[in-house]
């Protein structure tokens, strides 16, 4: 698991993240793992609060490779090997998602469109 908080947000993409440290963040993500059953990838979301019981509301799971993998990789884990591992049913080493926190990501996207038809 890799915790990384979504600094900026572009149409929906995270632009800028940051890697983070969190325990009570990785039991609410775990916990909701083990409520959905869901195995493999997956991109956990949420907010975390300031203070209360209540402090991390996870709002949604999407059993997918996440768009900030990048983050997780730049951090130092081996989440695309780990995630072929998985797929390939061989056993994954959770000791190889490790990663460093506070590691930021600035990722620039560019759209290219193509269009039929001459120019005008």
């Amino acid at each position: 698991m890799i915790l990384r908080y979504r600094l900026l947000v572009k149409g929906g993409l995270a632009v800028v993240s940051r890697t983070f440290n969190d325990p009570h963040a990785e039991e609410c993500v775990r916990a909701t793992l083990t409520a959905t059953g869901v195995t493999g990838a997956c991109c956990v979301q949420g907010f975390i609060r300031e203070g209360g019981p209540d402090r991390v509301v996870v709002t949604e799971a999407n059993a997918r490779v996440g768009g900030g993998f990048p983050a997780a990789v730049a951090a130092g884990a081996d989440y695309v090997g780990q995630l072929l591992r998985g797929l390939f049913r061989q056993d994954v080493n959770h000791d190889r998602l490790t990663y460093k926190s506070d590691v930021t990501l600035t990722k620039y996207v560019e759209t290219l469109t193509a269009s039929e038809g001459k120019s005008r």
